[in-house]
């Protein structure tokens, strides 16, 4: 993002903050060592990445992460990428 906006690129680093921030809302909704845990654990890095106390999140949160967040990484990957194309 930094090298974007340095190349007068605002738009494309506009567009990862905000998919961040919108990512981000569920950390700060739900706590951000769960979140992070619930990410290590669906992409396979780890089960657990904290020692304890470890965040538990329950099976309605993880429900509807479920049926968001995937989209929602996948979204902000994308513009992470394109942002990096960007200034290659």
């Amino acid at each position: 993002m930094y090298l974007a906006v340095q190349q007068g690129d605002n738009h494309r680093a506009m567009d990862v903050q905000n998919r961040f921030v919108d990512f981000a809302l569920y950390g700060w909704q739900f706590g951000m060592r769960g979140i992070f845990e619930y990410i290590a654990r669906q992409r396979g890095y780890a089960e657990y990445v904290f020692r304890r106390p470890r965040a538990q999140l329950t099976d309605k949160v993880r429900q509807q992460l479920d049926q968001v967040l995937p989209t929602k990484i996948e979204a902000l990957e994308s513009a992470a990428e394109k942002c990096l194309k960007s200034v290659s």
